[in-house]
């Protein structure tokens, strides 16, 4: 028997199972066949956390289809130029072509965000900001992520801001091992509060 589910309700179904099939199908190609990184670990370096390929391909991809758009409804602003629309034409293909200027930033970021392991450090590249060397002792705590993917979010003494390590991300196993062998007493408290 078939049920009416409300629009809202359909929408928040859908937003809750696409990560955790997302998830699960990552975790199970990755038990079946260890993920090979796809960049070069540096010299020196333990191991790299870093994103798919995909997501930031496909950030990008939205992109440039954004821009495209935008720039078709825009141009179509110049067919309506007596037309009292025209300038609703340009506004919106503006709009458009503004957020997918934006997707395509973000995409860039994404690609640059990654978290580089070494016996006594982290070295964090974010997505936007300068790189940040992060010893154990540095690590004032560890908090389950709020992303619909899960991870870590790790807060650092004397930063406001704190980085993020995702559950899907290259790498996310091996940077559990290292906070629990490199910075204990902050592991075993995440362990104690959340579980692990």
């Amino acid at each position: 028997m078939l049920t009416d589910y409300s629009p809202p309700v359909l929408a928040l179904m859908i937003m809750i199972a696409i990560p955790a099939i997302a998830t699960a199908l990552i975790r199970r190609h990755d038990s079946a066949r260890p993920p090979r990184s796809e960049r070069g670990v540096p010299a020196g370096a333990l191991f790299v956390v870093h994103g798919r390929r995909w997501t930031h391909v496909m950030i990008r991809v939205f992109g440039i289809v954004f821009i495209v758009v935008g720039g078709v409804i825009f141009l179509t602003g110049f067919a309506e130029l007596p037309d009292a629309g025209a300038v609703f034409t340009f506004a919106l293909g503006f709009i458009v072509a503004v957020f997918g200027i934006g997707f395509v930033l973000l995409a860039v970021g994404m690609k640059r965000r990654c978290v580089e392991a070494y016996d006594g450090y982290l070295l964090v590249v974010p997505m936007f900001r300068a790189v940040l060397t992060v010893r154990p002792e540095d690590i004032k705590r560890i908090r389950p992520s709020l992303n619909r993917m899960g991870g870590l979010d790790i807060k650092v003494h004397g930063r406001f801001s704190v980085f993020s390590v995702i559950s899907i991300d290259h790498g996310y196993p091996e940077f559990c091992g290292w906070l629990e062998r490199s910075a204990p007493e902050q592991w075993g408290e995440f362990a104690r509060v959340f579980g692990n």
